[in-house]
């Protein structure tokens, strides 16, 4: 019995075997039997999710065994730039108004010793309890303790927990459903950059009316709605 050369092309669900000796093309969904080989698909047909392909990787993608239609795209690039931030401002923060002066940002500083005590002052006016820690202040466990056990706080750290629930969900999983509406790799990041920025200008936004309505449990409760 010999062995027939075929060909699988996965479209609309189904999939298809051409015999290429004789050119016929039959539906294998009920009959399997015989070796196959995957061939790469023709032009414009999009490979269903779950189905690994090299093309399209980036870099630091290629030699990976990740499914590239689960849009890893989006997440790499955010990744990459909030590292990029993230070591810039561990590098260029200074740990207080007094604290400027370094190799990094400068042997003289950004401010006077007159600008330092107006930004103390003006800093310990608004909010007391800054007077007393700074930003490279470890906690320890005893701190973390008390305030665990301190039940006024309790409220917000719920509303920490289920504070952007709905937007984050939503975050998550919006390229996935973009990509199963039919859209490639390309218009679906495409299609994210306006979201991206609109809420980045809605948080601006939410910010200023907080500050002008003096409120913050309604501001916050608008941008998550």
């Amino acid at each position: 019995m010999s062995t027939m050369l075929a060909k699988s092309v996965s479209l609309n669900g189904r999939s298809e075997r051409q015999d290429l000796s004789s050119g016929s093309t039959h539906d294998s969904s009920d009959d399997l039997k015989g070796p196959t080989i995957m061939i790469k698909p023709e032009e414009g047909v999009v490979l269903p999710l779950g189905i690994p392909s090299t093309q399209g990787r980036f870099w630091f993608q290629r030699g990976k065994a990740i499914d590239s239609n689960a849009i890893a795209t989006q997440p790499s690039i955010m990744g990459l730039l909030t590292l990029a931030v993230g070591l810039a401002s561990f590098v260029l923060m200074p740990p207080s108004p007094t604290q400027t002066a370094s190799t990094l940002r400068g042997n003289k500083g950004w401010f006077t010793a007159r600008e330092e005590t107006i930004i103390i002052n003006r800093v310990i006016h608004e909010d007391q309890t800054k007077s007393g820690m700074h930003n490279r202040q470890s906690n320890t466990p005893k701190l973390l303790w008390q305030s665990l056990c301190d039940y006024d706080l309790w409220p917000l750290y719920l509303l920490r927990l289920t504070f952007q629930t709905p937007i984050t969900t939503v975050n998550q999983y919006l390229t996935l459903n973009l990509k199963r509406f039919g859209f490639g790799t390309f218009q679906t990041n495409l299609l994210v950059i306006p979201w991206t920025v609109i809420h980045m200008f809605t948080m601006l936004g939410l910010a200023y009316l907080a500050e002008v309505w003096g409120e913050l449990t309604f501001t916050a409760m608008v941008g998550q709605v």
